[in-house]
C-alpha cells in the first residue's frame, strides 16, 4: 500500500521493490491518490493523513 505508512521514509523504488511492482506503478498510483486528496507531493499526502487520524489515547 503506498500511503500505508508515511511516517516511514521511503522512496518510490523502495515502495516498488517492497510491494512487487515497478516504479512506474507506484508514480501512477501516487498520481491518483494525490488527485483524489488534492494532494501535490507525499509531504502534504502524509500531513493530510495526520490530521485525519485520530491522536492516541492514554491509558
Amino acid at each position: 500500500m503506498v500511503a500505508g505508512r508515511p511516517e516511514v521514509p521511503t522512496s518510490q523504488r523502495e515502495i516498488a521493490a517492497a510491494s512487487g511492482v515497478s516504479d512506474g506503478t507506484i508514480k501512477s498510483q501516487l498520481a491518483t491518490i494525490f488527485d483524489k486528496t488534492g494532494t501535490g507531493d507525499q509531504r502534504e499526502l502524509e500531513l493530510l493523513i495526520r490530521e485525519l487520524s485520530s491522536p492516541l489515547r492514554s491509558r
